[in-house]
Order: C-alpha cells, then sequence, then structure tokens
C-alpha cells in the first residue's frame, strides 16, 4: 500500500471513530474553505475546492477533498468517457496538501467560514460520515456535482440559506465560464467546445455559477460565510494562456479553409480533382459525427446532448464518402446530388441555430463547416 493509500485510511479510521463517539470541536476550532488556482494538467485548469477543519486545542488539521479520483481503477478511460466515473472524498494532513500544491506552483486561499460552534459541528459530522468508505465514493458530473458544488451545498445547508435568492439567472453560461479558466483559443478548449451541447450556453445563476471553485469564494462572501481570507500558498508566476498560432485550432481551420477553397477554383478550371481530399475531409468528418451523436446518446454525460455539431458533422458523409470511392468521374450522380444537398440544408441550419444563439461553437467548427460548404455545393452543382 502507497504511502498516500495509507494516509488515506489511516483519516478515514480517525474520522470514523470521531463520530461514532460523537466527538465535538471545541470553542477554539474552525472551519476554512480552501481554494486552489488552475494547475497546468487539463483536469487542474479549473481550480480546485476543499475544506479544512482546524481545532488547535484537539490537535486536529484536516483537509476534507470531494476532487479525488484513482487512475488505476479499472476500465478509467472508458468509465470517463462514459459517464460513470466515480470520485471520492478523502482526507489528508494540512501540511501535506500544501506540500502539494506549492509543488505544483498553485495558489491556496484560506477563507475562514463564519459558522458558529452548532454549524461547525454539523458541517464536521456531515463530512465525516461523507468520509466513510461506504459514502465516500460519487458520481461525478462536471457543472452539477463536483469538488465544488459539494462544498457549496453542505455549506448552505449547515448554515440554513435559502438558495433561492441566488438563483436568478445571470448573463454568464458555463460555456463562458469555461473560457475564463482555458484560452478558448487552446485546443483543450476548442475540443470541450465541440463535445458539448446547447445546455452549456443557457443562462445560469450565481448558484450555478459556483460550479468553479473560484466562484465558491464570492457566493460565499455574498452570503455572508467568509469571515476573513488571506494567500496561504503564492505562485511563482502566473500560467501563460499565450496559444502560439503555427498549429493552433485557428490556424488548421484557416489552413483546411485555404485548401479548400484554392483545390474547389482548381477543379472548376478543369486542373484538379477533389475526389482524395473530399475523402479525407468527408472521413474525419463522420468520425467526429460518431463521437458527438455516442456522447449526445450514449453516455450519461448531463451536457453532451443537443450538440448542434451534429449538423454540420453529418452522418451523411458516410455514404458520400463510399460513392466517392467507387466513382471514377464526380459528375452526374443523382445520389451523390441527394445527400450533399441534404447536407446543405443541415449546414444552413447549423448557421441559423448559432445565430440565434442556441449554442455558440468553437472558431475551428466553423471553419470547418464553411469548407464542408464549399466542398457540398461544389460536388451538388456538378451532379445535379
Amino acid at each position: 500500500m502507497s504511502l498516500q493509500r495509507r494516509l488515506v485510511f489511516l483519516f478515514t479510521v480517525i474520522v470514523n471513530v470521531l463520530t461514532v463517539n460523537s466527538f465535538a470541536l471545541s470553542s477554539k476550532s474552525s472551519i476554512s474553505l480552501l481554494t486552489c488556482s488552475s494547475g497546468e494538467e487539463l483536469y487542474t485548469s479549473f481550480g480546485h475546492s476543499a475544506l479544512r477543519v482546524k481545532d488547535d486545542s484537539l490537535g486536529i488539521d484536516i483537509v476534507f477533498n470531494y476532487g479525488t479520483f484513482d487512475f488505476d481503477t479499472p476500465f478509467f478511460i472508458a468509465k470517463f468517457v462514459r459517464g460513470n466515473l466515480d470520485y471520492m472524498l478523502s482526507t489528508g494532513y494540512m501540511r501535506r496538501f500544501e506540500r502539494s500544491y506549492k509543488a505544483e506552483n498553485r495558489q491556496v486561499v484560506e477563507s475562514k467560514l463564519l459558522l458558529n460552534l452548532e454549524q461547525r459541528n454539523a458541517l464536521f459530522a456531515l463530512l465525516a460520515e461523507n468520509a466513510r468508505p461506504q459514502n465516500r465514493y460519487y458520481r461525478y458530473d462536471f457543472f452539477y456535482d463536483n469538488c465544488a458544488t459539494r462544498i457549496r451545498d453542505l455549506v448552505f445547508k449547515v448554515a440554513n440559506i435559502d438558495t433561492k435568492q441566488y438563483q436568478e439567472s445571470t448573463n454568464e453560461t458555463f460555456r463562458n465560464l469555461l473560457h475564463i479558466c482555458n484560452s478558448p483559443s487552446s485546443w483543450s478548449a476548442q475540443g470541450i467546445d465541440l463535445i458539448l451541447g446547447a445546455k452549456t450556453d443557457a443562462n445560469i445563476s450565481l448558484y450555478d455559477k459556483a460550479y468553479l471553485p473560484m466562484y465558491v469564494d464570492s457566493l460565499f462572501l455574498q452570503a455572508g460565510l467568509i469571515e476573513s481570507s488571506h494567500i496561504i500558498i503564492e505562485k511563482s508566476d502566473d500560467i501563460n494562456y499565450a496559444v502560439n498560432f503555427i498549429g493552433s485550432p485557428l490556424f488548421v481551420g484557416l489552413l483546411i479553409l485555404l485548401f479548400t477553397i484554392v483545390f474547389t477554383i482548381l477543379e472548376f478550371k478543369k486542373q484538379f480533382t477533389c475526389k482524395k481530399f473530399d475523402i479525407i475531409l468527408f472521413s474525419i468528418t463522420f468520425l467526429l459525427s460518431i463521437l458527438f451523436w455516442f456522447l449526445w446518446l450514449f453516455t450519461n454525460h448531463s451536457v453532451t446532448d443537443k450538440n448542434i455539431n451534429v449538423l454540420w458533422a453529418s452522418l451523411l458523409y458516410l455514404p458520400i464518402v463510399i460513392i466517392l470511392i467507387r466513382m471514377q468521374n464526380v459528375s452526374r450522380n443523382k445520389s451523390l446530388a441527394l445527400l450533399v444537398g441534404v447536407n446543405i440544408l443541415f449546414l444552413i441550419a447549423f448557421v441559423m441555430l448559432t445565430i440565434c444563439g442556441l449554442q455558440q461553437p468553437p472558431t475551428i467548427a466553423l471553419l470547418v463547416a464553411l469548407s464542408l460548404a464549399i466542398r457540398n455545393i461544389s460536388i451538388y452543382v456538378r451532379n445535379r
């Protein structure tokens, strides 16, 4: 058993013993929200939240962490993709928590919660109960059930605060807030934008915004739950979100569009055939369509359905590719004209829904959709 797992096991036992014996915090105790900044890994780029329970008179200084998962979980990747990955509440020494985040060069802000002794003991009892082996696992949901939302809900519960006053809609969306944590021009952000559906673009409330750790702190401050805040770990420098243009999604999208325009012009001048280019472009688009439909229909993710990217990434590209492979000359094929004609309608629908603000596609999706429109129109004109 690794040192980390031994510590987790040790604190689970301690917490269970404390709960069974109706252990109570003293008047000198405190519970603090720990808000951690972004890290370099994708899964750390949105920050992190944890709770610190401290009681100097009893020698307690424990961190409760709802953001723990095990890379050694059987079928980890498959469970993550399907939305079946379980996270867990782990416990550990505060000094070990500090060492870990200092090593990762991530800022940690401690905000002492304004809770009376009865509320602190109630919160500690809930945390201890959740830390039991039979209770510690939960089904992770990025927007609705994560390390931040768990803490948000528990603290509001023990503080007996009505959440209705924080449910008023704002001008923010889940997608807009994601872009604050991750440069919208990066591959990771564009990839996330591709797979998230229309739900991500609905306006959300102040309470919903606290799915991100940075907004848990601001929500608690607005609710009068913060007594004081201070930085316990400084960052040596800021994360650089600058993205090199060469190799960026924008560069790749513009390159595809440039090739599409040049090849199409040469094709109409009868100096070039786009058949191979179309087969490659349409095949990749079909594979993306499979991914979007899979995430929509066959996973438990709450926000990958109703994804309008399935309109430009159409399943019809499979029969189109098959026809292109079999045809010697791409002209005068009524079946091909019908298929690309339907795709043109899909592309028009995609543009209209985007203009209406139903969903905000990433830049690369718009550029690829434009390239597909050019190629579909070209094929339709030559085969109608």
